[in-house]
């Protein structure tokens, strides 16, 4: 974080562990991380909150509030992602946060932010979908030696292209190729659907 922030400001940032304010109710500190943080000789509470959190513009304002007083210091939210729709409801409730390396709204302090956003699709690889399945089978008796368009398997399937890109997707995760026909089954097969 601290060579992030140096990165775009120049200056360096100083962070060190905060401890839990006892004050506070156990949703407000359970799974979120403390840190006291240094700019400028402004200092200032980071909390880091988990991708598990549940985004809430309106608690998230209003728990804000309940860490400033609490601590006496200016707070900010710490994201590992935001979308462009969730950082501007950010903004305009007036909340600050870092997420780094490409938003920074320190209102207290400086402001920094674009709108590249990483996209971070979250693939559950622990079962498969029906539609997973269908395209596996698919490609398992297929008996077409070259790669195959996914709008023909969507075809095939009586499934939509979306449907198709994210089985897929999900295969290519849970077993990965070369993007050519394995040598045996394997769910790498996916790689054979190509985008039309």
């Amino acid at each position: 974080m601290e060579t992030q922030i140096r990165e775009v400001f120049g200056i360096t940032l100083h962070v060190e562990p905060y401890p839990v304010p006892t004050v506070l109710p156990v949703y407000m500190v359970s799974g979120r991380l403390f840190s006291k943080a240094s700019l400028l000789g402004n200092h200032f509470l980071l909390i880091s909150i988990s991708e598990m959190d549940r985004f809430g513009v309106v608690a998230l304002k209003k728990q804000l509030a309940k860490y400033m007083d609490a601590t006496n210091l200016n707070a900010a939210y710490v994201f590992p992602s935001l979308t462009k729709i969730q950082r501007n409801a950010l903004v305009s409730n007036g909340i600050p946060f870092l997420c780094l390396p490409d938003q920074i709204f320190l209102p207290f302090l400086a402001v920094a932010m674009n709108n590249q956003f990483r996209q971070q699709v979250k693939i559950c690889t622990n079962r498969l979908t029906p539609s997973a399945q269908c395209v596996f089978l698919f490609l398992l008796y297929s008996t077409c030696q070259k790669p195959l368009l996914k709008k023909d398997a969507a075809a095939a399937l009586k499934l939509t292209r979306t449907s198709i890109t994210r089985a897929s997707e999900l295969l290519n995760k849970i077993a990965p190729s070369d993007h050519g026909r394995s040598k045996g089954y394997g769910a790498a097969n996916a790689a054979c659907l190509q985008r039309t």
